[in-house]
């Protein structure tokens, strides 16, 4: 079974480290019995200061057994704490060793008239031969039936962490709320408690403990999302505390409605909210994780296993998860899709992706994979052999695991609500395939890199770094006038769409005002040449910046302002812009911007290419890199021609090139640039 290494536990420090070698502890497991050793706790399962002692029993999952399932991070391997295994000191990690000392108690409190000598618990550091590769891989074939068939599933989150005990709390009271209402989009009862909208008198810290909730080592584990969505009945469990996972779900989805509310400038939430909680809600996003197993444990409920027609999809969900071993990050899936790889643990990684490779093609006639591949988003180790469409399972999942001050994870990693590829290829039906290392696709390539601009520094906005470069881009990029002609997007609009290049499903309203808090943040910025304050008004400030940024003169600002974003340009929508401005209501969005922008900079530079294209494309590509639209792939990708062959550079973000806009671009060149590739 695959370890489930998080960070260091401040608990005990011992020198020994975790032996799974003894042959005394563990006799052969009958694998055509599906058998499953499972532990019984003799001693100390309710006493933090005694040693736990405990017996394994094997039991075939063919009879029925009734049993708990753990779920958990290991911990770190070399900080242990000694139990009693069948009569012998046994070392286990120490948030393993905690969680034997409280989950016998959270099991009689669900199941309070049963028998205690009934309990028994399958936890898979121990109950698992981790230093047989063959026993580690059969068991990773029964993890479905392990997970689906246990009466309950405690999701230990460990313990002694005051912030963790608060989430339960304010999720009980939510969930208790929640459950009372009919509109969903009602949020009276919060009046109810009103310390919760205001700061410092309030709890602000409460919305960000939610957010913390969701950063902690536990939710990141790509095994610990397959035992949630498989488990049946399930309860959250930290030290002492207990927590039905339905009422967290309940809580979680909520806080999504919340979130909505508070990006649409729902009335009812603003007037509850001070602005410094206000700013807090903006940043919670922990309760996605508690989305993401909620989604897939309903699609599951219709079938036995995901169908492979699901690969795609869940393949976008679960990439930024984590585990030890890179083959878990294809192993930890499997129990739910019904795709035919069998886990071994004596393969090589690289011949783990190429059988997934070959399964994922296979099962959804795509390239989706290709999205989260490439030489250019994470430097490869110089020894690594794999061909650059593998997609970068571990260091994704590292960047992810690594807090951004953006706090917006996707715009950190990539844009997969695209699709870029739509309608582009309807005349070709080739498939996608694979020959050994080689993969065979069609592609539109579009445009070639020209230039890849350095990161900038988080002063950029304030000491005037960041609008010199959006002048000079417009003052390079633009010749004639460009509001004559239609086809021609602002450098302006460009890099705001780059910017918010993840916001799914805004509205027109929500984005104007989006729009208009950038642009007024970028103008209002210190001249970067100007020495000493008060040189220039901050209304001839503006006045010099537009006519820099060379918005037209006599069409009025909210028409040239529509016309660069580009929105419509219809006089309901100037009469909303200069509403807009009146009631300063914009300067509530700017923080999805500036997430976007420090979030953009961490894998991604912004890029000129020929053609008028700008956007960003991965931190490590070069000038002569290619945009590619790739057929069964959702995203532009950056390549690069090598003797005849193809290598992924990585995914950008082009405006006008992410969801089918090419279209017309291909009409006008009769298909010329559409060919078969070879990438390798």
């Amino acid at each position: 079974m695959p370890q489930k290494f998080t960070t260091k536990s401040l608990a005990s420090h011992s020198s020994h480290s975790i032996d799974m070698t003894s042959r005394s502890l563990y006799t052969p497991l009958n694998e055509s019995r599906s058998e499953i050793r499972l532990l019984e706790i003799a001693q100390g399962g309710d006493n933090n200061n005694v040693t736990v002692e405990c017996k394994l029993t094997v039991l075939s999952l063919k009879d029925n057994p009734k049993f708990t399932a753990l779920s958990y991070c290991w911990g770190d391997a070399k900080v242990t704490e000694n139990i009693l295994l069948d009569g012998r000191i046994t070392p286990v990690t120490t948030n393993l060793a905690a969680a034997l000392k409280h989950v016998k108690n959270h099991w009689r409190t669900v199941f309070a008239d049963k028998d205690p000598t009934e309990f028994r618990l399958w936890a898979d550091a121990v109950c698992v031969n981790q230093a047989d590769l063959k026993e580690r891989s059969s068991q990773v074939r029964l993890m479905r039936a392990v997970f689906s068939n246990a009466e309950l599933v405690i999701a230990w989150l460990g313990h002694g962490s005051n912030n963790i005990d608060a989430a339960f709390e304010t999720f009980k009271i939510i969930a208790k709320e929640d459950i009372q209402q009919h509109d969903e989009m009602r949020f009276e009862w919060l009046r109810n408690y009103p310390s919760w909208g205001q700061y410092p008198e309030g709890h602000r810290e409460r919305w960000m403990v939610l957010s913390e909730f969701g950063k902690i080592p536990y939710w990141r584990r790509v095994w610990i999302f397959q035992e949630l969505v498989l488990g049946q009945r399930i309860f959250m469990a930290h030290g002492t505390s207990l927590m039905d996972f339905g009422d967290m779900w309940r809580a979680a989805s909520w806080l999504i409605r919340l979130r909505q509310a508070v990006s649409s400038g729902h009335e009812e939430v603003l007037k509850f909210f001070d602005p410094d909680t206000f700013l807090a809600l903006n940043q919670i996003g922990g309760w996605f994780e508690l989305i993401r197993v909620s989604i897939w444990k309903g699609r599951l409920q219709t079938n036995k296993l995901l169908p492979e027609s699901d690969m795609a999809l869940l393949f976008g969900h679960t990439t930024d998860l984590q585990a030890t071993d890179p083959r878990d990050h294809v192993y930890g899936i499997l129990g739910i899709l019904e795709i035919d790889i069998a886990p071994d643990y004596e393969s090589s990684f690289s011949s783990v992706c190429h059988n997934y490779a070959e399964a994922f093609i296979k099962a959804t006639g795509t390239l989706q994979f290709l999205e989260y591949a490439g030489i250019g988003t994470f430097k490869r180790d110089s020894t690594m052999t794999l061909p650059s469409w593998t997609p970068n399972f571990s260091q994704r999942a590292q960047m992810f695991g690594v807090p951004q001050r953006s706090g917006l994870a996707n715009a950190t990693m990539g844009f997969s609500n695209s699709r870029s590829d739509r309608g582009l290829f309807d005349q070709f039906t080739s498939q996608p395939r694979k020959e050994g290392s080689t993969l065979h696709a069609v592609a539109y390539l579009i445009a070639e890199v020209d230039t890849v601009y350095d990161q900038f520094p988080e002063s950029a906005w304030d000491d005037g770094c960041f609008f010199e470069f959006v002048r000079d881009i417009v003052r390079d990029r633009i010749t004639g006038d460009i509001w004559q002609d239609n086809r021609i997007v602002h450098p302006l609009g460009q890099i705001f769409r780059a910017l918010v290049s993840n916001s799914v499903d805004q509205t027109k309203e929500v984005i104007i005002k989006q729009a208009l808090a950038f642009f007024i943040r970028l103008v209002k910025t210190p001249d970067a040449n100007a020495t000493g304050s008060g040189q220039i008004s901050e209304r001839t400030l503006i006045s010099e910046r537009k006519r820099q940024l060379k918005f037209p003169e006599g069409k009025g600002f909210a028409r040239g302002f529509l016309r660069a974003i580009p929105v419509g340009e219809d006089s309901n929508w100037v009469d909303y812009v200069d509403k807009t401005i009146q009631d300063q209501s914009h300067k509530l969005h700017i923080a999805p911007v500036m997430m976007g922008f420090w979030g953009s900079q961490v894998l991604y530079r912004f890029t000129t290419f020929n053609r008028g294209y700008l956007g960003l494309a991965p931190r490590y590509s070069h000038p002569g890199g290619i945009i590619a639209i790739v057929k069964g792939c959702n995203v532009p990708l950056i390549l690069r021609e090598v003797e005849g062959h193809y290598i992924v550079v990585g995914p950008c973000f082009v405006h006008g090139l992410m969801h089918g806009e090419s279209v017309k671009q291909i009409v006008l060149t009769n298909g010329q640039s559409i060919k078969e590739i070879k990438i390798r």
